[in-house]
């Protein structure tokens, strides 16, 4: 439901209903919604085990 922008460092990628988005989450990132209609996100987290 509704879009988003995800913003990195060099690029932007816009994201709608049904889009995915896979990208290291330790990059600088931002994410913004610029319409008046609600978004919906769901993310998933996966972490790698450390020594």
């Amino acid at each position: 439901e509704g879009t988003v922008q995800y913003g990195f460092k060099d690029e932007e990628v816009n994201l709608g209903p049904g889009d995915t988005l896979y990208f290291d989450g330790l990059a600088a990132h931002s994410v913004r919604n610029d319409t008046e209609q609600p978004a919906r996100l769901f993310k998933v987290y996966l972490l790698r085990p450390t020594d």
